[in-house]
């Protein structure tokens, strides 16, 4: 089903779920070569700002806090924080999404909300309560990253191993954002 997610085809998932695909299911986003996390459709499908897919694996039972995985243990929240999809933010927030949760290094919703420079996803998670991670900053984070395979930001290879350098928005078209700039 991941191969799927980056096209935004809902009836297609839909047709996929129907059939009786797995919505916790785990696999790779990108192509067969790539060494990118392991994700979930809701993962994929938060990362890439489907909304209506978002929606539809929520539907058919996707855990919403399930992580990816990876060694950072991101989650759907957090990884849509960073892109700034707000729509698919307030989906997985009402449908149970824990505000606060944190990956394997702390971080939280918020925290990526900033390190994507999303003003709105920030002000949104911190409305509602969220906190920021404690003793975290972008550059930690993305050091930590980086720190995979010896990687410079959005190379063509760190896209093998993140999802910090897939295409997410109008504003960032891929490549991480240092929020101090």
């Amino acid at each position: 089903m991941l191969a799927t997610i980056p096209s935004g085809n809902a009836e297609q998932v839909a047709a996929l779920l129907q059939e009786g695909a797995d919505p916790n299911a785990q696999g790779q986003i990108s192509s067969a070569e790539s060494k990118a996390p392991s994700a979930t459709p809701l993962i994929a499908a938060s990362a890439f700002g489907h909304e209506a897919i978002v929606q539809k694996l929520i539907a058919s039972g996707a855990n919403v806090d399930m992580p990816d995985g990876s060694k950072f243990r991101w989650n759907a929240l957090m990884v849509a924080s960073f892109r700034g999809h707000e729509d698919v933010v307030r989906t997985l927030l009402d449908h149970g999404a824990q505000l606060n949760a944190a990956d394997a290094l702390g971080t939280t919703a918020l925290s990526y909300a900033g390190f994507g420079k999303q003003p709105k996803i920030e002000k949104l998670l911190g409305g509602k309560g969220g906190k920021r991670s404690p003793k975290m900053d972008f550059n930690a984070a993305l050091n930590a990253v980086l720190n995979i395979n010896s990687l410079t930001p959005c190379s063509k290879e760190l896209e093998k191993y993140t999802y910090v350098c897939f295409p997410h928005s109008e504003s960032n078209k891929g490549g991480a954002v240092d929020p101090s700039k």
